[in-house]
């Protein structure tokens, strides 16, 4: 799928469809994760409290790529799609790749999914590995305590924020840091898993 030609650009949507592009442009996208992409705006508008009638010159630009409007038309939250498709572009697309980044048998990356020793979340017919659970070509074990104390039921996106914000509760030299750093460099991965629990 094009998307510089499936959308009309208008300067409001120029940053979400870069973001779409740079997922697109890196051979990561298929039009099935476009699709998804485009839905999560969708799902998320629904969601909102706030109903606003979505314009119908933006509503056919939507459909045109695949999304789809069930109940009252919302305005799409495109900040969040601009975040799912960053996200995407700071992951690891197929269990192919991430077997051949971490020098493992692909059948050992979906054990490691099923273990929960890695983290991985779905996006349109693919599943994607975010970078920054990787140090030095592998996913330290300290990791492993961390994602079993997640919500499966989490949303990547809040995953990925909780994982690369810095945390109060985690000080390095009296400094907050991101739990991802925090593992990365020997933290002790009970106080981070204690943490994510509560997400």
């Amino acid at each position: 799928m094009n998307v510089r030609e499936e959308i009309a650009l208008s300067s409001r949507d120029a940053s979400f469809v870069r973001r779409l592009q740079l997922v697109a442009d890196r051979g990561a996208a298929s039009s099935a994760l476009v699709r998804a992409l485009l839905e999560s705006v969708v799902e998320r508008a629904e969601r909102s409290t706030a109903p606003a009638t979505l314009p119908v010159d933006e509503r056919e630009r939507w459909s045109s790529v695949g999304a789809t409007f069930d109940g009252p038309a919302r305005q799409p939250d495109t900040k969040a799609v601009e975040a799912f498709a960053d996200l995407i572009a700071r992951s690891v697309p197929g269990d192919a790749t991430m077997a051949k980044l971490l020098r493992k048998d692909r059948s050992r990356i979906s054990q490691r999914v099923a273990q929960r020793s890695v983290y991985a979340f779905a996006a349109g017919d693919e599943r994607f590995f975010p970078l920054w659970q990787v140090v030095d070509g592998a996913v330290p074990p300290s990791f492993r305590p961390v994602f079993e104390a997640l919500d499966p039921k989490l949303h990547p996106l809040s995953v990925d924020h909780w994982f690369t914000s810095p945390n109060v509760d985690l000080q390095v030299d009296g400094e907050p840091t991101s739990p991802a750093a925090w593992l990365a460099t020997g933290g002790n991965a009970g106080e981070a898993a204690v943490l994510a629990a509560d997400l």
